[in-house]
């Protein structure tokens, strides 16, 4: 009984070093080609040009200012027909969609307007996720 015992506890052991309980999903990556269908305007209708991607399901174009609450790129490139954007290291959660934030005027809190939009849902688990969003300058999408 003893010897039952015995490797019933070096079992125990054996299964508990294996396994720290604190494994967590390494981080992911997202990419995102977007691709501009039309001409672009002049620069001077541009103040800032980015994709975002949210963490919360957005409802309305001022959603484009909860800058803590989405993934946010370094500005895009001007003028170039399309263009990819690695977000890196990305914590593993769910996305709600993406978008290009095109600012319009100098106000960072309220002049922005979606440039492009991919409304699918996401999530981010240790892999690499891609996704695309086409840019039509002359017929911006209805938001969300």
């Amino acid at each position: 009984m003893k010897k039952i015992y015995l490797l019933f506890l070096v079992s125990i052991f054996i299964i508990s070093c294996n396994s720290t309980g604190n494994e967590v999903d390494p981080e992911g990556t997202l990419i995102v080609n977007v691709i501009y269908d039309s001409e672009w305007p002049p620069q001077d209708q541009f103040e800032d040009l980015r994709v975002v991607a949210f963490k919360f399901e957005p409802v309305t174009e001022e959603d484009l200012t909860r800058i803590g609450e989405m993934l946010i790129s370094a500005e895009l490139e001007y003028g170039v027909s399309q263009q990819t954007v690695r977000f890196e290291e990305v914590p593993n959660q769910k996305f709600y969609g993406a978008a290009i934030a095109w600012q319009f005027g100098p106000n960072v809190f309220a002049d922005w307007r979606a440039g492009g939009i991919n409304n699918n849902d996401f999530e981010i688990k240790g892999n690499e996720v891609q996704i695309t969003i086409r840019v039509d300058f002359d017929n911006p999408p209805p938001f969300p």
